[in-house]
């Protein structure tokens, strides 16, 4: 059995960035939701259960669409990252499973939530919890920038001595 290359850092780069804007989409598709949800119940427009309607309906057509884009997505960064495709078709397949295990305890925290707390208190809970996922994912993203800004700073530095 031949020896498996390890992950290449170009490589653990895209699958890094693929997932973090994956992760930061999906974050801001819960907050659209709830927005969409909270705003149409508060101003009387629909009622609970006729926005969870709608939310089922658009469900399909919004994952077909997501779907397209995440791939759109992947092929930009892959090439970024200087990845090639078998590379590449792997990265996606897994960023797609460890955006999914990722955006789980968000996607299973508001469904808890929204059965089990009353009304008002469900909202803000909600929208605490989407809070969070947003800051972990800035938090995750501005150490990543620093690490890259501080490796090219560290390569500048080297480069005349080599």
């Amino acid at each position: 059995m031949p020896a498996q290359a390890p992950l290449t850092p170009s490589f653990k780069g895209y699958l890094f960035w693929y997932a973090i804007l994956q992760l930061t989409i999906a974050t801001a598709s819960c907050l659209c939701f709830f927005a969409y949800g909270y705003s149409m119940t508060a101003l009387g427009i629909a009622s609970a259960p006729e926005v969870e309607a709608q939310m089922a309906a658009i469900q399909r057509p919004v994952v077909l669409i997501s779907a397209g884009l995440f791939i759109g997505l992947a092929v930009i960064i892959a090439k970024r990252h200087g990845v090639g495709f078998l590379q590449g078709v792997g990265g996606w397949l897994l960023g797609n499973v460890v955006t999914y295990i990722a955006i789980q305890p968000l996607i299973q925290g508001i469904a808890v939530i929204t059965k089990t707390v009353s009304p008002p208190a469900a909202g803000y809970l909600d929208l605490a919890l989407i809070a969070l996922y947003g800051v972990v994912i800035a938090i995750a993203i501005v150490w990543k920038r620093r690490q890259a800004l501080s490796r090219r700073r560290h390569a500048d530095l080297i480069e005349p001595f080599s």
